[in-house]
C-alpha cells in the first residue's frame, strides 16, 4: 500500500491528531500526519515516522496498532505519566534508536518529498 504524507498546511488541518496527542507526529497506516508544515519538519523525525511504517509493513497494521496502544496503556497503568509510558513503548525506542543513521529508500525519499 503507498505511503501518504500530510503535512500541516493552511489549506489541510492534518495536525489535529498530533496536536491532540502533543507530538510532532502520528502513523496511522499508510497516512504520516505531522503537525508543522514540510519546511519546519527535522529529518530526524521524519525518519522516526518512516521507521514506524516499516514496523506497521512488518507485523501488519492492525497488529502494529494494537500493540503499540497496548504498551502505552501499559506504560500509563504503571508509569502514571504519558511521557514516561512513550519513551518506554519498544516501537517508540526502536525508532529512536534508529532514527539517526536509517537511509530511506527512493520510494520513501519520493513519498516524504526529498528528491
Amino acid at each position: 500500500m503507498r505511503i501518504r504524507v500530510y503535512y500541516n498546511q493552511k489549506w489541510l488541518r492534518s495536525s489535529w491528531l498530533p496536536e491532540f496527542l502533543r507530538c510532532e507526529a502520528v502513523v496511522l497506516y499508510p497516512f504520516i500526519l505531522f503537525c508543522e508544515p514540510k519546511d519546519r519538519i527535522a529529518k530526524t523525525t521524519v525518519r522516526h515516522e518512516i521507521i514506524h511504517v516499516r514496523q506497521a509493513q512488518e507485523i501488519g497494521p492492525l497488529r502494529f496498532d494494537l500493540l503499540y496502544n497496548f504498551h502505552i496503556l501499559k506504560g500509563l497503568i504503571r508509569y502514571w505519566s504519558w511521557e514516561r509510558a512513550y519513551r518506554e513503548n519498544p516501537y517508540e525506542k526502536e525508532a529512536y534508536r534508529k532514527q539517526k543513521w536509517i537511509t530511506l529508500t527512493a520510494e520513501e525519499k519520493k513519498v516524504v518529498g526529498w528528491e
